[in-house]
């Protein structure tokens, strides 16, 4: 069984903020092993998690999955969620040279930031993926292997000439590789899956980017946040915020602004929050990215969201649906 009480993957630095704290983590290398369910495996030892004790998978060493499925961080910003049935093999876990052989299944990759200094490399059938911006892309190590893309583009290095794929689009490797449309509605029970956990980290990064701006806790760089309100790891982006092909959100702290009273009779606050914003006299914050409600006044981290009970590390929900994948 693969466990440290942190990962050797992160450095971490504690911030403090009365009776509660989370922690902001600077990566030291691709490969941490966020949330599984079900029959996932380093090589062919089992990983069994527990409540915020992650594993990493190093480099030369295989991740696969048969009933089970997996999230892994890459560099900060990046996730890489692996269907049943499938596996992959990292080939080096360098921030500035991260690469992953999709040797069978399925896997979906979000990247919510992409740093100019950082390379994400994913090879399938002999052709390599380059990810050098946001987006969503699924890469499929069938016969013939396939590449969506459902947000932002990727780039594809095939027979020496690069092939750039953007949103809407996908590319088999046939004899001939083409460029085309695909319907991005026709989805299955996987991409569906993918798309609830990035329901609750965007969930829980609302809750980082207010507690770290409402306490003046300095950030100067986009990274990875621990919370122990969700007991799991969300990506806080230096500024701005994006939204993904889920249309969810990630907020940097300084989009959630503090509310203003308007009128002392009512109790109610103007201004907008980066997360929807703050309504006339409700008092409430609606965080667009998950549907979670917290009051507006509170400077606390928010609760978690109603989920299905989790297994293991990760957090925010593992079962989906009364403990069975959908």
């Amino acid at each position: 069984m693969i466990q440290t009480k942190f990962p050797l993957a992160v450095a971490l630095g504690c911030v403090l903020a009365g009776p509660s704290f989370a922690q902001y983590v600077i990566s030291a290398h691709s490969g941490l092993i966020h949330y599984t369910e079900g029959d996932v495996f380093v090589g062919d030892t089992p990983i069994k998690q527990k409540f915020g004790e992650y594993p990493d998978v190093k480099a030369g060493q295989h991740l696969r999955t048969t009933e089970g499925r997996a999230e892994v961080l890459l560099t900060p910003g990046v996730f890489l969620r692996l269907a049943e049935n499938s596996e992959i093999s990292m080939l080096s876990t360098a921030l500035t040279d991260t690469r992953i052989d999709v040797v069978a299944g399925s896997v979906i990759l979000e990247a919510s930031e992409v740093q100019k200094d950082q390379a994400i490399e994913l090879t399938v059938g002999g052709s390599v993926v380059d990810v050098r911006k946001r987006g969503v892309a699924r890469i499929d190590a069938g016969t013939p292997p396939r590449v969506r893309v459902f947000d932002g583009e990727v780039t594809v290095a095939e027979s020496g000439r690069p092939l750039t794929v953007k949103e809407g689009k996908q590319l088999v490797f046939t004899s001939v590789p083409v460029v085309e449309k695909f319907a991005k509605d026709d989805t299955d029970a996987f991409y569906r899956w993918a798309g609830r956990r990035s329901g609750y980290l965007a969930v829980a990064n609302v809750s980082a980017a207010r507690h770290m701006y409402e306490n003046s806790i300095p950030w100067q760089m986009g990274g990875w946040y621990y919370s122990p309100y969700f007991g799991m790891f969300t990506y806080v982006p230096l500024r701005g915020r994006y939204t993904n092909a889920w249309n969810h959100s990630y907020y940097a702290p300084t989009q959630m602004y503090r509310p203003e009273p308007i009128n002392p009779n009512f109790g109610g606050y103007s201004g907008m929050s980066a997360s929807r914003g703050y309504s006339g006299n409700s008092g409430q914050v609606y965080a667009g990215s998950g549907g979670y409600q917290a009051p507006a006044t509170s400077s606390a981290a928010a609760p978690a969201p109603a989920a299905p009970a989790r297994s293991g590390g990760g957090g925010g929900g593992s079962r989906e649906g009364g403990g069975g994948r959908r």
